[in-house]
């Protein structure tokens, strides 16, 4: 997918990538090019000299990386509009309880489990809440696409049965 005028792998290359716009070519070439998501995040988290706004923007960076991945593949933002009201977490394992929520649970004995109710689970689900904005935004266009698609054809019909009329 396109974004910021690159073709990017993954959601995760282009990502990494933005930690280093105007402040580390190599390291932003390196992202780019790398063979993997993983080979991605590992070179987005190593690089030095990450912009200085970054903390403020990776939010909107990754809105912004989400939007045009899956406004470009018809059959993606199809998979995330199927998904209709469900509220999304990206669940995870390794405790990112930013981008995510964290999917286990530690009894008092100390033996660990999955958390089942997803209104227990810790974390701000960034991702989770990204997911749902884009597939509202998806929902939204794709409802309007066809009311201006259905509208025209109103319209043209309209004018068929007002010229045969006259």
């Amino acid at each position: 997918f396109m974004w910021a005028g690159y073709e990017w792998q993954t959601s995760e290359h282009a990502y990494q990538a933005a930690k280093y716009f105007n402040s580390n070519d190599e390291q932003f070439l390196k992202i780019l090019n790398a063979p993997t998501p993983d080979e991605a995040k590992f070179l987005g988290r190593t690089g030095a000299n990450i912009r200085a706004d970054w903390e403020a923007a990776k939010y909107a960076v990754m809105k912004d990386v989400v939007w045009a991945k899956f406004s470009s593949h018809d059959d993606l933002a199809q998979l995330l509009i199927d998904t209709g009201d469900a509220y999304l977490q990206e669940g995870t394992f390794w405790n990112d309880e930013v981008w995510g929520v964290n999917l286990i649970g530690t009894n008092p004995d100390g033996s660990q489990y999955i958390i089942e109710d997803h209104f227990k689970r810790e974390g701000r689900n960034w991702l989770g809440t990204i997911l749902m904005e884009v597939r509202a935004r998806l929902t939204a266009e794709m409802l309007y696409d066809t009311y201006v698609a259905e509208t025209k054809w109103q319209e043209l019909l309209d004018t068929m049965l007002t010229d045969e009329e006259d």
